[in-house]
């Protein structure tokens, strides 16, 4: 089980500037070689494409707020808890010499975040693992169908291609659900069932 604490928030997306090219890792069963007397899971990797600011919308579905992930995604991974790590900070920021002329100060920190410094991140250890989100599409392109004959597209015709990209929920919708009125209602009616065997345990047997 994944405990809610490990969840990512966005709290801590804007603590350690989490974004597009974060590497990220999916726990799934590749159906190919999933296992036939064990339950095998693989891993597969990838990276953030897009942050949730824009909602996906699938075919006949409603709009979903996902994140993007380049993960060379496949069918059957729907379901996958998705995985995000930031790696341990290069070090501290390089001394700037204080006689450099200010027109070349004033590009100094995007040049710091050309070599991967990052002011917000300044661990030496590695962050995380979180859980981004839950995988629950592959998204797919469309491709045209053409005459092998002609070379001319086939009107009302196409199959789909892999894009390699999968939509994920983020984890904080999942902790909308979990503390939503319906689970909460079921936690609480589980906590008195428990409180009222309790009391019967303590009771004086006759």
């Amino acid at each position: 089980s994944i405990p809610s604490e490990s969840f990512l928030t966005k709290k801590l997306i804007e603590q350690y500037d989490v974004g597009v090219g974060h590497d990220i890792f999916v726990v799934g069963r590749f159906i190919s070689r999933e296992g036939k007397t064990r339950n095998i899971p693989s891993v597969r990797f990838g990276a953030i494409a897009q942050m949730p600011a824009e909602p996906i919308i699938l075919d006949g579905a409603l709009a979903q707020e996902s994140y993007l992930i380049e993960a060379r995604s496949i069918p059957g991974y729907s379901g996958s808890p998705v995985f995000l790590a930031i790696p341990p900070a290069p070090g501290p920021a390089p001394r700037v010499n204080p006689n450099l002329p200010e027109e070349i100060k004033t590009h100094i920190p995007e040049l710091l975040k050309m070599v991967g410094y990052n002011p917000k991140r300044t661990t030496q250890y590695q962050l995380g693992p979180w859980l981004l989100g839950i995988d629950y599409c592959h998204i797919y392109d469309k491709e045209l169908v053409f005459n092998s004959a002609t070379g001319d597209p086939i009107p009302n015709m196409h199959v789909r291609s892999n894009t390699g990209m999968m939509g994920v929920i983020p984890a904080w919708r999942l902790t909308d659900i979990l503390q939503g009125p319906d689970i909460m209602a079921i936690v609480d009616d589980l906590k008195t069932a428990v409180e009222r065997g309790k009391k019967k345990q303590d009771q004086p047997k006759p």
